[in-house]
């Protein structure tokens, strides 16, 4: 896949954070490097490229991959279940639901991202997801943004602020503590500030655990609040239906897939997008059960308007 290099794997470790360390300098080495260039060089603009937006094989994994990954190396999308794809951009480790092995698993895909100088936004999405829009709308609605894309609430109650630890004072008090979707985008500060952190990791990994406190709605919600709240728009981009209640946001299958309830999704929602009042606040959804792509194939060009060639 574009925008990754490969890892030679005599120099991969067991250890998520140990894989890290070894490339920090380096990234920030690019870093700089970048600046350097912005401060220096005329706005870069994607090339033109036509592309199909339904040319792919029978997988959901796949066809996010079309979708968003022929973007001119300008952002990537960080798909979490790398297994199930072919031609792995980095190398696999065993991910566990809720524990700091998913949060690993996110920083090692923006380590490796962020040795291409050319990448400056990130998304994360998992194999459940879908596009709500077209590549442009996407592209320029990302671009444009001042802020990262990313939820940080605080709220009381059991499942926000109940599952604070004192023993992760002074580095993280209660003010600080912020609950989020693990689904974000974010820009290139952002992703190096994560990739870098060597001071909220620890309290996370020992103070928070499964069943009381799930780290990946709360380490790089918290993280970024403490340190960069002024880039942070505090929303997601992916639409999810949590209604049903459950540990687990709704799955949606072939039967839910009408244009009422795309209507719902992309019609029938208020946001701030640069601090203006928009209707335009999602441009993911998720949860989306394989049984439901058939029909998504079917109804996106007249309810999503993805499926006829685009050009850039």
């Amino acid at each position: 896949m574009s925008g990754f290099y490969r890892i030679n794997k005599a120099t991969i470790v067991e250890d998520a954070i140990t894989y890290i360390e070894p490339r920090q300098n380096i990234v920030q080495s690019l870093s700089y490097e970048l600046h350097e260039m912005e401060a220096t060089s005329k706005e870069i603009k994607p090339k033109k490229e036509e592309i199909n937006l339904l040319e792919m094989e029978a997988t959901p994994y796949l066809f996010k991959t079309d979708f968003l990954h022929k973007i001119c190396g300008s952002f990537v999308i960080l798909l979490k279940f790398m297994t199930e794809i072919s031609n792995q951009p980095s190398p696999s480790q065993v991910a566990e639901w809720g524990m700091m092995s998913m949060c690993d698993t996110e920083r090692r895909l923006l380590a490796n991202a962020l040795l291409d100088i050319s990448n400056e936004w990130f998304i994360l999405l998992s194999e459940s997801c879908i596009p709500l829009q077209n590549f442009s709308i996407v592209y320029l609605y990302i671009a444009r943004s001042r802020y990262s894309f990313m939820g940080a609430i605080d709220e009381p109650g059991p499942y926000r602020r109940g599952r604070y630890d004192g023993n992760m004072a002074p580095e993280i008090n209660m003010s600080d503590w912020r609950k989020g979707s693990q689904w974000f985008e974010i820009n290139r500060e952002l992703a190096l500030r994560i990739v870098e952190d060597n001071t909220y990791y620890p309290k996370l990994k020992e103070f928070c655990k499964p069943h009381k406190c799930y780290v990946d709605e709360h380490y790089f919600q918290t993280m970024l609040t403490i340190n960069t709240p002024h880039l942070l728009a505090n929303r997601s981009l992916t639409y999810v239906d949590w209604s049903r209640g459950g540990a687990h946001p709704t799955t949606f299958g072939k039967d839910d897939i009408k244009e009422e309830f795309f209507k719902k999704i992309l019609q029938d929602q208020t946001c701030l997008y640069n601090n203006q009042p928009s209707s335009l606040c999602f441009l993911f959804a998720r949860k989306f059960a394989p049984n439901a792509l058939g029909p998504l194939l079917d109804i996106a060009p007249k309810a999503l308007g993805i499926g006829k060639r685009h050009s850039f």
